[in-house]
Formats: C-alpha cells, structure tokens, sequence
C-alpha cells in the first residue's frame, strides 16, 4: 500500500513548491541543458520499440520515460539491447535522479507532506 507515497501529489503546500520551483533559474538552466539527454532517451525508447513516437519529454516529467527506458533495459535480452542504449540509460538515471531529489528533498518538501509518511514508517 503506498498511499501516504501518493499523498505528494495531492498535497497543496508541496505543489506550489514545485510550480515555484519547475520555474527557477536552477530548473530552466537544467531544463535548457538536458535537453539533449531527454532526446537521446526518446531515441533509446524508439530503437527499443517501447514507444514508437516517443519525444523528449519536459523535465518535471523526466522520472517516467527514465523509468520505461529501464525496465525495457531489464526485460530484453542483454545481447539485443545496442551499448549506446545502456550509456543513455547511466546518463539518464543521473539526470532523473537530480529531478526527483529535488522534487522530493528538504529544500521543496519542507518535511510538510513528509510527516505523515515517516509516522507510519515507523509505525509499521
């Protein structure tokens, strides 16, 4: 059951952060220069045959193209997946785990939609 891991998405307080925040300099600057790896994993995603039109994506929605480029990776059979592929995949899992570390860190989360996720951790 992983409701109080969705409750993010449906907390106020921690979407107007992220508004703020996918329109900062630090966002548009990565936005501006990711651009390139968000192409190379929609290239990734074609050649695979995971999404025949697939386009690089905005940055805020980065974690789930990364994410289908990965499990695609882990279900072919290893010899049929091209090297370049894999050397997007490091580089993309770099580029997706700044998004969501931020997304998710003490600098926009606050700890004010984290709360209740850590009460019944440790309650669990």
């Amino acid at each position: 059951d992983d409701t109080l891991l969705r409750a993010y998405n449906k907390c106020p307080a921690h979407a107007a952060r992220l508004t703020e925040w996918y329109g900062s300099g630090e966002f548009l600057r990565q936005e501006t220069v990711s651009l390139a790896v968000r192409g190379r994993v929609a290239d990734a995603l074609r050649a695979l045959e995971v999404d025949p039109r697939a386009e690089a994506v905005p940055l805020h929605m980065f974690w789930n193209e990364f994410d289908a480029l990965d499990v695609a990776i882990r279900a072919s059979n290893a010899s049929a997946v091209p090297s370049d592929v894999e050397g997007v995949l490091a580089e993309a899992g770099g580029l997706a785990a700044w998004v969501e570390a931020r997304k998710f860190g003490a600098s926009i989360e606050g700890g004010a939609c984290g709360s209740a996720l850590l009460r019944g951790v440790a309650a669990g």
